[in-house]
């Protein structure tokens, strides 16, 4: 590419989806803005279980997640999210970026101004990633929140580096969340711990 280092515009990102430089499944060219991508709400949630006790199940980031606190749930068309609920999701699109792009996850202003955050700070996707986003839905709001699935729930925006990765995501040993596909949870207990 000649582009200089910086957030990509609209017509770089078409350019870069035409050349196959970026990768985006499906692609809607009516979901280009000025510095981003809109990205859609997919059909796949993690929930977590509230018991009320919180002693019952404490979390240790070492340990791999208790499947007991957690419902994966696919196929549903509306979910409707709880104030002060967090809830996994994914993005329909697939991406896939060159070890010379990153990108930036962020959410829609419009249902940021609903409550709705859509990470709560894994917002940052290396260069070199290739899978579907998952998403850290939190609800700040004191209502119920009812999200489609289809609907535009997040933007990456995506960032041309002065210098290609020599290590990009997915060469990494540590690249758990290389082809993800629906949402995922934590695989924190996969680092090696000091």
């Amino acid at each position: 590419m000649t582009y200089n280092p910086g957030v990509l515009v609209d017509q770089q990102i078409k350019e870069c989806f035409e050349n196959d430089i970026i990768g985006i499944k499906p692609f809607r060219e009516e979901a280009i803005q000025p510095n981003s991508y809109d990205l859609h709400l997919s059909d796949s949630f993690v929930s977590y279980i509230n018991e009320d006790v919180y002693d019952s199940h404490i979390i240790d980031p070492y340990l791999p997640m208790d499947p007991d606190i957690m419902e994966f749930l696919t196929g549903l068309e509306k979910y409707r999210i709880y104030p002060g609920e967090f809830v996994l999701a994914s993005t329909i699109e697939y991406i896939k970026l060159p070890a010379d792009i990153c990108g930036i996850l962020s959410g829609k202003s419009s249902l940021a101004r609903l409550g709705l955050s859509i990470h709560q700070t894994g917002g940052f996707i290396d260069a070199g990633f290739e899978g579907q986003l998952t998403l850290e839905l939190f609800n700040a709001l004191p209502y119920p929140i009812e999200l489609t699935v289809g609907m535009p729930i997040a933007q990456i925006s995506f960032i041309l580096t002065s210098a290609a990765s020599n290590f990009p995501y997915g060469l990494k040993p540590d690249s758990k969340y290389q082809y993800q596909c629906g949402a995922q949870p934590s695989r924190y207990n996969e680092n090696k711990k000091d």
